[in-house]
């Protein structure tokens, strides 16, 4: 088995970090793994540590994404999930890079840039045999009408938690056109986020889908949350982000005192 591992990312070094090293401190090996992590073009707008980043090549395979213009005109839907479009955007260009490089994959893990896994969630999503394996996000698996400040009212459906998820080859391919997987859209009254598409797709096509309670998969890897540089420190608070920082930073200095450098040879 082979799983293309697709990460993207948008926050400081040591974050990107933690993911990266918890992940291959409980990667027993059973499977190949290739890694692609999207990061944009403007990063060092934001932070100065790229290099450090970089400095993770040849095990971890890099792809540029152009950040959206922020300040674009937008409808009121359009800047309600405005960082879901961000995210979107990172997403299918990392997908499209790997489409086109990665060979023989079996299946896909789609993470979010700031977990702690405590196990291998992916060796075990990919030992269940599910052509999609994760959680519901806020374990919601009907439509939900919610009212926005911006957009008035709207029906949100159920989705797929990007944070940590992960889908067969059967059912990636099945997905000819991989743009409806990720961006933002209006469909018949219901607004699709970021693969709630996905989710639907694959129930539509008749794939096996093993959705878990978010605790259930909580005990697996730990989705942090609110460690954007732009988004997080604006809509979840700078107090938050600075309390996830902490927590970060504290898994980190313990598990890896010594960095992660030589967990990455375990990507030769």
């Amino acid at each position: 088995m082979k799983c293309c591992i697709l990460c993207a990312a948008h926050c400081d070094p040591k974050v990107l970090k933690t993911t990266i090293g918890t992940w291959l401190d409980t990667y027993d090996q059973s499977y190949e793994a290739e890694l692609y992590v999207g990061l944009h073009s403007n990063y060092s707008d934001y932070h100065p540590g790229l290099g450090e980043l970089l400095g993770m090549i040849p095990y971890v395979k890099f792809v540029r994404v152009k950040e959206i213009d922020w300040n674009a005109p937008r409808t009121p839907l359009e800047t309600t999930y405005r960082y879901s479009e961000m995210h979107a955007r990172s997403l299918l260009t990392i997908m499209t890079a790997m489409r086109k490089d990665c060979k023989n994959f079996t299946h896909v893990a789609i993470l979010d840039h700031d977990l702690i896994f405590y196990k291998d969630f992916i060796g075990w999503a990919m030992r269940t045999k599910a052509d999609l394996v994760g959680s519901l996000f806020e374990d919601r698996s009907i439509d939900r009408e919610l009212e926005t400040e911006i957009a008035g009212s709207i029906v949100s459906a159920p989705r797929v938690s990007v944070w940590h998820m992960v889908l067969s080859k059967k059912l990636f391919d099945a997905i000819k056109d991989i743009s409806t997987m990720v961006k933002n859209h209006l469909y018949k009254g219901r607004v699709f986020d970021v693969m709630a598409m996905t989710y639907e797709i694959a129930k539509m096509v008749g794939m096996n889908v093993r959705i878990e309670p978010e605790e259930t998969i909580a005990r697996l890897v730990r989705h942090l949350g609110s460690m954007s540089f732009n988004f997080s420190k604006i809509v979840h608070s700078l107090d938050s982000y600075n309390a996830n920082m902490r927590v970060c930073e504290s898994e980190y200095a313990r598990r890896f005192p010594n960095g992660i450098d030589r967990l990455l040879r375990k990507l030769v």
